[in-house]
């Protein structure tokens, strides 16, 4: 991979659960992997995680439990930019699953943050990680309620049983007696609309694509277009 000042070294896929991100880190670690370019691509599942800072906590499903949300993003901040530092000593590409909007701010999100402190904290998030010169991929399926019914569908009962256990216990779901599965597409709607202006905002390479036809050889052409025109070979 040809190196210089704008070439990316970092590449997020962003999205709600379910939407098609660990797959993507897995594919795009593959193809950058096969061209020779050395790759650490970490999906949601990868533990140790190397900057979700909640998963620094007793119980990383309740990280209202026990911290603020002021200490959390500040060790997202933190945990990022130690890991930003390793990345400049060697000529690693990373590939992240969420991390951005998806994780910590989620978790910061249901802890009530209001929309002006999760804006600020982004801002001050996106100068960390700079020095990689981030590209953002947004998957953003239309319509939002059939997307989490058919993740449900396809993850099974016990894996949608986790998922309303602690998100609906969270501060966020509670003050607002969120219940059920139309509890929890509620909470989601209210935290795309937050996503969705975050990324707007975002002063980076970035790309949003609707995946609600689920064509995805046709969405990661997109992806690999936007890559090559950054001079990042895939």
């Amino acid at each position: 991979m040809p190196v210089g000042s704008s070439t990316p070294r970092l590449l997020v896929f962003e999205g709600v659960m379910g939407c098609g991100k660990s797959t993507a880190t897995r594919s795009f670690g593959e193809l950058l992997a096969a061209t020779g370019t050395p790759v650490a691509a970490f999906t949601e599942a990868a533990h140790p995680h190397p900057v979700r800072a909640s998963d620094d906590l007793s119980d990383f499903f309740q990280p209202w439990a026990e911290i603020g949300a002021d200490l959390l993003a500040s060790r997202v901040r933190e945990k990022w930019a130690r890991y930003v530092q390793q990345r400049l000593n060697d000529d690693v590409f990373t590939i992240m699953d969420g991390q951005l909007f998806h994780g910590d701010l989620t978790n910061l999100f249901m802890m009530e943050t209001a929309p002006s402190d999760l804006s600020e904290h982004m801002g001050a998030l996106m100068q960390v990680l700079a020095p990689l010169r981030p590209v953002v991929i947004y998957f953003r399926p239309t319509d939002l309620p059939e997307a989490i019914r058919r993740v449900f569908e396809a993850r099974g009962s016990k894996w949608e049983t986790y998922q309303l256990g602690w998100k609906l216990s969270s501060p966020y779901a509670a003050h607002r007696q969120l219940t059920g599965l139309q509890g929890l597409t509620a909470m989601y709607a209210d935290y795309r609309s937050l996503t969705d202006a975050l990324f707007v905002a975002l002063d980076c390479p970035k790309l949003a694509i609707d995946t609600s036809r689920g064509e995805w050889p046709q969405y990661y052409e997109q992806i690999r277009e936007v890559l090559e025109k950054l001079h990042v070979r895939v």
